[in-house]
């Protein structure tokens, strides 16, 4: 026998009616919150293309006030360019090496330079920006790092228009042709550095011969490579052998000379070592009395 299939009671017709409307309401929900979604967005669009329009607006306001600034800058650097020079002198600095040195750089006539832009360059080496400064601040970014913290301006004299730059603790591979740039100006001026090791010379041998002594002086750690020249007590150039001379791995020069000295010649003699170039003489000495020997460096 076959039986219907029972139908829902009242109570059953009741929460499926409930439960229809729920998520009738739920959808009701989520329309209405895509539906604010939508007009926020379109108010979003509609407050953008606002700005927009209004920066287009300044823009076009803005434009020929800049070009006529970008145009009054270009007068004005012509105008400078004419009024002031770029100075060095001497145009050529001699040191040595582990000395701190001034590259001299000036304006002429004087003029406060604290906010102009300074740029120290060396155009053989990359990056060649050895000091620049811009907008009264030092930019370092791109200096070349061989000149890291080793490189400074002075304030108190950019007040006056000098640009010179400071060098601390110079080494020989600083050598070489500095270039000193003004752009607010549009001129330059170029300095020469060059660089020397020196050290004191030793007497390092005193040897008996058949006319007297032969003395052997040395010298270590020069450059440019120097020259060794012996004087007597009277200051006058005795004849020594001729000077050996070694090369390190540093490029540094050794010299060694030897001379042959008797009586005749006095009791004092010196070792000068010297390098021309850099205007460098080192001398030491010795001074013989009574069989002693006494040595002594001026």
């Amino acid at each position: 026998m076959f039986h219907d299939k029972e139908s829902p009671t009242g109570r059953e017709e009741e929460q499926l009616v409930k439960g229809n409307q729920t998520t009738k309401d739920v959808d009701d929900e989520k329309l209405q919150v895509k539906v604010e979604v939508k007009n926020d967005l379109q108010h979003v669009i509609t407050v953008l293309e606002e700005i927009k329009t209004e920066l287009e607006i300044t823009k076009s306001e803005l434009m020929p006030k800049l070009e006529k600034v970008e145009e009054a800058l270009r007068v004005n650097e012509k105008k400078l360019e004419g009024q002031y020079e770029v100075l060095s002198s001497p145009q050529q600095i001699f040191t040595t090496t582990d000395n701190d040195v001034i590259l001299p750089c000036f304006l002429k006539p004087t003029v406060d330079a604290v906010s102009m832009a300074v740029e120290w360059t060396r155009p053989d080496l990359y990056p060649r920006f050895v000091h620049v400064r811009r907008g009264g601040q030092d930019l370092l970014v791109d200096q070349n790092p061989n000149y890291e913290q080793r490189t400074s301006l002075s304030i108190s004299k950019l007040k006056f228009g000098n640009v010179s730059l400071k060098l601390s603790k110079v080494k020989l591979s600083d050598a070489g042709a500095y270039t000193c740039f003004i752009p607010g100006v549009n001129k330059h001026a170029v300095v020469h550095l060059v660089v020397g090791a020196v050290s004191s010379p030793v007497i390092v041998s005193i040897d008996r011969s058949s006319s007297g002594l032969e003395l052997q002086c040395q010298s270590k750690g020069w450059y440019p490579q120097p020259e060794v020249l012996w004087l007597d007590s009277a200051g006058n150039l005795l004849p020594a052998g001729p000077t050996e001379t070694l090369t390190g791995p540093d490029g540094l020069f050794t010299v060694s000379s030897k001379v042959n000295v008797d009586k005749s010649h006095g009791n004092s003699f010196t070792c000068r070592v010297q390098q021309k170039n850099i205007t460098q003489t080192r001398e030491t000495g010795i001074q013989i009395q009574g069989g002693h020997v006494f040595e002594f460096v001026r």
